[in-house]
């Protein structure tokens, strides 16, 4: 290999090493606002912003480092670190197991090359590798997450619209097919005027039924007046409708008088 060429090859593995010293120092300080924030059960808008700021320093310098190492590399395929839309923890890991990779790869072509590199400040923060290793992030988010549900309150939703309009076939998409039976769609017929309940321990669903063009549209305004009545005087907030999915048919998509006197003068809670 030519010396000047020697030269280029050696300027671009260290230029390659100390990208990932950087990258080093974003994961290390992901670590430690991960850290601070699950200690105090919150993450600060303040945190949140330089969490953000960090991730995209170390997936942009990681991937950079991938694409340039498979120049050398070709026959290696060089993933990009983890998706925009991954869970944090999930983040976190991938980029530890990604910085090690070519961290491992870059180091073995310095050394076979003969090439010195004396990385500045990775061992002065190996501590925070450590506590990452040590930390069981998936078992602290899962924590953190049951006890955000618990102390979360379960809506109560209402689905209405028409007859047919697909209700109970929303109903079974969110609950599955256990909760509703298929027996239970209206599969467009007509049927008496009423309300279904359909449960989980996350979420209530009210299904109405009886919305039909017509003279039946009166009658169902008026037992709509009732039951939402009904709902919001109970005492207990729990117990009221927290919520209204208000759906209509996708054949034309007209509005009708009882949509919008139901949106106006009863779903106005």
């Amino acid at each position: 290999m030519a010396e000047q060429t020697k030269k280029l090859y050696a300027r671009m593995l260290i230029g390659m090493r100390r990208d990932l010293e950087q990258a080093e120092n974003a994961y290390i300080q992901l670590a430690r606002l991960a850290v601070e924030g699950m200690t105090q059960d919150r993450f600060t808008p303040r945190g949140r912003a330089e969490i953000k700021r960090y991730s995209e320093l170390c997936r942009r310098l990681l991937e950079s480092t991938a694409e340039d190492l498979a120049l050398i590399v070709p026959a290696r395929k060089m993933e990009h670190p983890a998706a925009n839309n991954m869970p944090f923890v999930e983040v976190m890991e991938g980029y530890h197991l990604r910085l090690e990779e070519l961290e491992h790869i870059v180091d073995e072509l310095l050394k076979i090359n003969g090439i010195q590199y004396s990385p500045t400040e990775i061992n002065n923060h190996n501590q925070w590798r450590s506590i990452m290793e040590n930390v069981d992030f998936k078992a602290e988010f899962e924590q953190k997450f049951t006890e955000a549900t618990m102390a979360e309150k379960r809506p109560n939703i209402l689905v209405a619209g028409y007859t047919g309009c697909g209700k109970t076939s929303l109903i079974r998409t969110i609950l599955g097919d256990e909760i509703v039976p298929k027996n239970g769609i209206d599969n467009g017929k007509p049927c008496r005027i009423d309300f279904d309940c359909y449960e989980n321990e996350s979420i209530r669903l009210w299904d109405s039924r009886g919305l039909e063009l017509g003279n039946a549209e009166t009658d169902f305004s008026e037992r709509m007046r009732e039951f939402v009545s009904d709902c919001q005087d109970d005492p207990d907030v729990d117990e009221h409708i927290h919520l209204v999915w208000y759906l209509i048919q996708g054949n034309g998509a007209r509005v009708t008088d009882c949509d919008l006197a139901l949106m106006k003068d009863i779903f106005t809670f």
